[in-house]
């Protein structure tokens, strides 16, 4: 095969590229370039997502009887008390834990942190 026809190729191909890019949206070059290579079947609304959070790819939420022993413990709590207790929650920032409420989808139960210190609860609109 000549140098020409292999440059050539490399035209072609790149001709092909450039016109595969120009029909993507903006949100699919962004998901093409940046993806980790994991299809996602069904992807969570972004009201899903607590504010900052980092999904952890777990539902976890708070049963009813959960958090009224939540809102019975003595505060501090250690971290691993709390996830030997909960579980793993559905959103984690760097100082706070993000529990679904199970059947009530506007409010986050929010388990607050200092190092591996829970501190103390809240509950947030999401």
């Amino acid at each position: 095969m000549s140098p020409r026809l292999r440059s050539g190729g490399g035209l072609a191909i790149a001709l092909l590229g450039q016109l595969f890019f120009a029909a993507c949206t903006e949100q699919q070059m962004y998901d093409l370039l940046y993806s980790d290579g994991v299809a996602i079947a069904n992807p969570p609304e972004i009201a899903d997502y607590a504010p900052g959070g980092q999904q952890y790819g777990v539902k976890g939420s708070l049963s009813t009887r959960q958090l009224a022993a939540l809102k019975g413990l003595a505060w501090p709590q250690s971290y691993e008390d709390v996830k030997g207790t909960f579980g793993f929650p559905s959103h984690r920032t760097e100082t706070a834990d993000y529990y679904a409420l199970q059947g009530d989808d506007s409010i986050w139960v929010v388990i607050h942190y200092s190092g591996k210190t829970a501190t103390r609860y809240t509950t947030e609109e999401r």
